[in-house]
């Protein structure tokens, strides 16, 4: 099963969309894996550069990004756009789409909101 194939149950399409921009583009430069890592890129997005990466854990893997989207719970469009370069370009650092595709895809653990400080009301005045 393709690399594409493997991952796409969950992505968005308008998430897919997104990152299919950025691979064709051209803004995604692949970086050399880190010692945990099987691929890593930076993404350029509207003037910013996210981190993105695809790790193996246990007999999973699964992919991080230092987007919002990412810390909101969900696979975004910086991991898309590297999952599509890994797809097309052999010739980058870390794995290969065959490497990549042969493994379990774990979703993104859903991350713990940070309390809002709470609100003190103002107490109504005499009338």
């Amino acid at each position: 099963m393709s690399l594409v194939v493997t991952w796409s149950p969950f992505f968005q399409p308008s998430v897919r969309r997104l990152g299919r921009g950025h691979q064709l583009a051209g803004q995604v430069e692949r970086l050399e894996p880190a010692e945990d890592e099987l691929v890593r890129a930076n993404i350029q997005d509207e003037g910013e550069t996210h981190l993105a990466c695809v790790r193996k854990e246990d007999k999973y893997v699964t992919a991080a990004c230092d987007c919002d989207t990412f810390a909101g719970g969900r696979f975004c469009q910086h991991i898309w756009a590297l999952l599509l370069d890994v797809q097309h370009n052999d010739e980058a650092p870390g794995a290969s789409a065959d490497e990549l595709s042969g493994l379990t895809v774990r979703a993104p653990k859903a991350r713990k909101r940070v309390e809002a400080e709470p609100t003190t009301r103002r107490e109504a005045e005499p009338e």
